[in-house]
């Protein structure tokens, strides 16, 4: 059904990726600790580097090989699954290509920015705190541990350990708010070191899928009594603190995007009614589907896919209600 795609589409995605002087106490720890956080995207951008990681969730494990590289400014990266049916992700530059997908074919605007999982952690919002853990080992190397905690249970926490010599991230695991991990990404080997060649990055046969590369969105609207759309006769009457509305695009069905810099919701609109309601979580993953009438009687199908506990989807899509047509 076309409501499926989108959740197939973000599990898709899910199972191929992945100092402060002056200060003092617990401020000159968080500074510290989103120093290193900048060191992290700073290195990202500027290295060349390819490895073997681990990716976990739900008591399953897939084995995936990263390369990661540049061609003059732009961002060249694969991605593929090593286990399992055969899966890749190619970007080059502003296009994206997926490879062995069986998906159905989105609209540009529901394509994430793709980039390296971890990129956003350079810019963390005051939502989350961030502090230093303690120095470990991690794949035979040294490591400085950071974890990034929401203010509240309505997202998940973040701990990262990042290589004391590069800055790059080692390991990364996704929690539940003060509970265990729904997610692990650890690399297995790591190189950093020359660019990977041009047939690095080699196209293969036809992709199934090509779609260009959704640029960093600013936000568009925010308010602590929830969301008025622009373009829309909707109104979101809540989200997470600290979420704001990144996208709104009036197709059918309608997409909204909604984040705070770290997580992302996308809410599905549509006058149609095709699937029963829904809610689950398929590890940092929850989609829910609800039905909803309309101003004018009809009843809607809205259809939430966001790495938020399910309850926070849940409660995003209880909220939207019908508003006054804008004027």
């Amino acid at each position: 059904m076309r409501r499926r795609a989108p959740l197939a589409w973000r599990l898709c995605l899910g199972g191929l990726i992945m100092l402060s002087g002056g200060a003092t106490g617990a401020e000159a720890t968080a500074a510290s600790g989103r120093a290193w956080l900048e060191a992290m995207a700073a290195a990202l951008r500027a290295n060349a580097y390819e490895g073997v990681l681990s990716y976990a969730r739900d008591d399953a494990v897939t084995e995936l090989r990263l390369v990661h590289g540049h061609q003059g400014s732009a961002i060249y990266e694969r991605l593929s699954r090593l286990d399992g049916a055969p899966k890749e992700m190619l970007r080059r530059g502003d296009e994206l290509f997926l490879l062995g997908q069986e998906d159905e074919a989105l609209p540009p605007a529901a394509v994430p920015r793709v980039q390296h999982p971890v990129t956003n952690f350079g810019d963390v919002p005051e939502t989350y705190q961030v502090q230093l853990g303690t120095p470990v080992r991690v794949g035979g190397r040294r490591a400085q541990h950071i974890l990034v905690d929401p203010q509240d249970a309505t997202r998940f926490a973040y701990q990262l350990w990042l290589d004391e010599e590069t800055a790059l991230p080692l390991r990364m695991t996704m929690n539940y708010h003060q509970g265990a991990p729904v997610e692990v990404v650890q690399f297995r080997a790591l190189a950093v070191g020359e660019e990977p060649p041009e047939a690095a990055f080699a196209l293969a046969g036809q992709p199934v899928h090509q779609h260009p590369v959704a640029p960093a969105q600013a936000a568009l609207a925010h308010g602590s009594e929830g969301v008025a759309l622009e373009a829309l006769s909707w109104r979101i009457a809540w989200v997470p603190p600290g979420f704001q509305l990144l996208a709104e695009v009036a197709d059918q069905p309608v997409m909204l995007r909604l984040g705070d810099g770290l997580a992302t919701v996308t809410v599905f609109i549509d006058a149609e009614v095709e699937d029963e309601p829904l809610a689950v979580q398929h590890g940092p993953t929850a989609a829910v589907v609800r039905h909803l009438r309309h101003c004018d009687g009809r009843p809607h199908q809205v259809t939430v896919i966001g790495e938020v506990p399910v309850g926070s989807a849940e409660r995003i899509a209880q909220s939207l209600h019908c508003a006054d047509p804008p004027s």
